[in-house]
């Protein structure tokens, strides 16, 4: 493809290249607490502890408070891999002609794969292997390369389970086969930004004609992607993703205000020049 240029994230040079991000090691040691133990949640999801598994079932009171009866004992755990951040790399292989990635350890959780499972019925070729159980959390390892995408409807319970990867997925459904709607998304208005109003004009600026709904958006590929001054409007995924579109664009693709990638992937300009895009990052 011709090669690209960006202030943040764009070009590709060096294809089939494969990346591992380990999970972290997280190491507790012995405490005792007399105070209670706070869970706050909004849903019916088991909540795993160092000594079991517990189902604790809410109705309309997002608040349970349990006395700890033991001090917790010490233990090492590896924590999975994050789905949300593992998209982008995902997002990567199957856009760029020629690439293949693998990543190790990613946390597959039910509740969090809605995403990957997008992918698979968009026609990504993307394997699943290791399947395993790490720190009580189903965790396994991930392929994925270049493949011709067709377009999918989403809606319904699969939006909760990939709600944080729906910038990402604008831009790989900018380049699918036919007409992408996601419906039910209203949430996506009350992120970091407005995650509709405010995709749309970016991926505007790129080339993309993307149409906004109260809860979602619908757009028709694929759609050829120019290179363009963006902003990230301090919100994080969103910078990922532009970065990750201008990859698509000949020539020079900038994006402004993308230290907000440090708030859940720093190293993320990094981590692609590892993979042989050619990236400049101001400030560093």
């Amino acid at each position: 493809m011709p090669a690209s240029s960006s202030r943040f994230a764009s070009g590709w040079r060096t294809l089939g290249l494969a990346v591992a991000l380990p999970a972290s090691l997280a190491v507790f040691s012995p405490a005792s607490f007399a105070a209670d133990v706070v869970i706050i949640t909004d849903s019916r999801h088991p909540v795993r502890t160092m000594g079991g598994e517990q189902l604790i079932e809410l109705d309309e009171a997002p608040r349970i408070e349990a006395e700890l009866s033991a001090a917790l004992p010490a233990a090492h755990l590896t924590l999975p891999g994050d789905m949300s951040a593992a998209a982008f790399m995902l997002a990567i292989a199957v856009l760029v002609p020629g690439s293949v990635i693998q990543l190790q350890g990613v946390g597959v959780n039910p509740t969090r794969t809605g995403f990957l499972e997008a992918l698979q019925e968009m026609g990504a070729d993307i394997r699943i292997t290791n399947q395993r159980d790490e720190g009580g959390e189903p965790v396994a390892d991930l392929e994925a390369r270049h493949s011709a995408l067709r377009a999918i409807e989403i809606g319904g319970a699969r939006v909760v389970r990939m709600i944080d990867e729906f910038p990402i997925f604008a831009v790989l459904a900018a380049q699918a086969a036919g007409r992408t709607v996601v419906r039910d998304a209203a949430e996506l208005r009350l992120k970091e930004s407005d995650r509709i109003t405010v995709l749309a004009g970016e991926l505007r600026k790129l080339g993309v004609v993307l149409t906004e709904h109260a809860d979602g958006f619908e757009l028709h590929g694929p759609q050829a992607i120019q290179p363009a001054l963006v902003a990230s409007h301090g919100d994080h995924r969103l910078a990922m993703s532009l970065a990750i579109a201008g990859l698509l664009a000949p020539g020079t693709t900038t994006v402004a205000g993308a230290d907000a990638v440090d708030e859940s992937f720093p190293g993320f300009g990094a981590v692609l020049q590892q993979l042989g895009a050619a990236v400049e990052v101001d400030g560093t």
